[in-house]
């Protein structure tokens, strides 16, 4: 006898097949709209009525006029650079006049402090000598003469 019943049949999904229909029409439609969309918007770039309806003259008196446009923002930004340049040059000055005057009172505060210590050691051996010597004794007090 067999153990294979009705009972003891497990169900499977079948595979993706079912799954994997539904991407293949997506990427078909896909694919579709964009061809229609690329045809119409070739059509509409080569029957363009800008360029039927001008002129070579006025195409080339437009880019006369952008030429024109161009060359005044390339003067425009060369007069900016070299204003740019100036105040560079303006402000290394500055910082170089600045780190000079700082040294120069770094030079006096380290002489200051060199001083300084110094009169600090003149006034500790003259306390030094101070205390060792004895003391001086009283003198007498002189009478003034009333006249």
């Amino acid at each position: 006898m067999s153990d294979f019943t009705p009972s003891n049949r497990v169900y499977s999904e079948p595979a993706r097949p079912r799954r994997i229909l539904p991407w293949i029409l997506l990427l078909l439609l896909a694919v579709a709209v964009g061809a229609v969309l690329w045809a119409s918007n070739r059509i509409g770039y080569e029957s363009s009525p800008v360029a039927v309806v001008q002129p070579k003259a006025e195409l080339s008196a437009a880019a006369e006029i952008a030429d024109k446009t161009a060359r005044e923002a390339v003067a425009n930004l060369q007069q900016t650079i070299q204003e740019l340049r100036a105040e560079q040059q303006r402000v290394a000055e500055q910082i170089s006049g600045l780190q000079r005057q700082i040294s120069a009172e770094q030079g006096g505060r380290k002489l200051l402090s060199e001083q300084l210590g110094g009169l600090s050691a003149r006034v500790d051996s003259l306390q030094g000598s101070n205390a060792a010597a004895p003391p001086n004794p009283p003198q007498p007090a002189k009478k003034r003469r009333v006249q």
